[in-house]
């Protein structure tokens, strides 16, 4: 009796990846649109780590969907990373009429970001297959 999973599996597996992707870019795009609050008085900070992060976990779904997909290798990569890098140039630039600023700085960290979630599952996925081949 085979172990894998059978297309239906598959299938539901994709559809659910998919949703946790767009649903993920939805969040994203209404977080990073929410008009500035004043800070007067507040200690600066730089939201460049909250860049990274939001878009490492960008960076894992989109992995993990173009994987599903076939995507691997060189091509994976550069799939997640062109997307990444355009949804947040734009991301960055839609900002600006709810009285946000883009700056590249948050552009690159969506960048650094997208290739952090890229490795995270690369290793998620080599661990997962190394627990499967012991079973």
């Amino acid at each position: 009796m085979s172990a894998s999973p059978d297309s239906s599996t598959v299938a539901r597996g994709r559809r659910w990846v998919a949703a946790a992707l767009l649903g993920y870019c939805c969040l994203i795009f209404t977080l990073t649109h929410i008009p500035p609050i004043s800070t007067t008085g507040l200690p600066r900070y730089s939201d460049k780590l909250v860049h990274l992060l939001m878009y490492l976990g960008l960076g894992f779904l989109l992995t993990w969907r173009f994987h599903i997909a076939g995507r691997v290798g060189v091509r994976l990569f550069v799939t997640v990373l062109f997307i990444a890098a355009v949804y947040g140039a734009l991301d960055e630039l839609l900002q600006i009429p709810v009285g946000r600023r883009a700056d590249i700085r948050d552009w690159l960290a969506d960048c650094i970001g997208a290739i952090v979630g890229f490795g995270c599952y690369q290793i998620a996925r080599a661990i997962t297959q190394r627990k499967q081949k012991k079973n």
